[in-house]
């Protein structure tokens, strides 16, 4: 498949999520192919995190000293996209969802993709526009959990976008609740 159709599903997903992602979902990609897939999205977010911050208006070196390292930033893309992909997964099918793990994994890739090319126009405003970027930003946060909500009724064969959407700010407490507790009784607080 070339560059020009995944744009075109990806255009496509941003008017119409759940007819781009059925559409991705369709093409049947192989099990096999999905870890590498996942693998590629990382490096590629890491990579567009570092260009981001080279063209931002700021002081470069006052950012890496507080940005993470490439590995540290790898560590913590791969950490929060199990976390989605488990909780799309497991969570759905709490709630008598249809979708398979590889549907899942597929549908965690393609949003992220999406939200990728999304960053490749925010960071073509940041050096030409950098006031319409911060407001891209915004855009790009909001287009996200669009694009979640609507992905996992997709994925999942639910009715209702407004309850998934409700499912999925709960969901998110509770895993930021859980996660919190966790890292505070093994001593990982970082002083919260």
């Amino acid at each position: 498949m070339t560059l020009v159709p995944l744009i075109e599903m990806a255009v496509l997903s941003l008017r119409n999520p759940k007819e781009g992602l059925r559409r991705v979902l369709d093409i049947n990609v192989p099990r096999a192919t999905l870890i590498p897939m996942i693998v590629l999205v990382i490096v590629l977010s890491v990579l567009l995190a570092f260009l981001t911050l080279w063209a931002a208006p700021v002081e470069i070196d006052a950012a890496m000293s507080v940005f993470p390292t490439p590995f540290s930033l790898a560590m913590i893309l791969s950490g929060s996209m199990f976390i989605m992909i488990m909780g799309i997964y497991w969570i759905g099918r709490a709630f008598d969802g249809k979708g398979t793990m590889d549907e899942v994994l597929l549908t965690v890739i393609w949003l992220q993709a999406i939200m990728m090319l999304l960053q490749v126009v925010q960071i073509i405003a940041t050096i030409l526009l950098p006031p319409l970027a911060d407001m891209l930003g915004l855009v790009a946060f909001a287009v996200m959990f669009w694009l979640l909500t609507n992905f996992i009724t997709e994925v999942h064969g639910f009715q209702s976008p407004l309850k998934v959407f409700f499912m999925v700010i709960a969901s998110m407490f509770g895993i930021v609740f859980g996660l919190t507790i966790l890292l505070t009784l093994i001593g990982l607080s970082g002083g919260f």
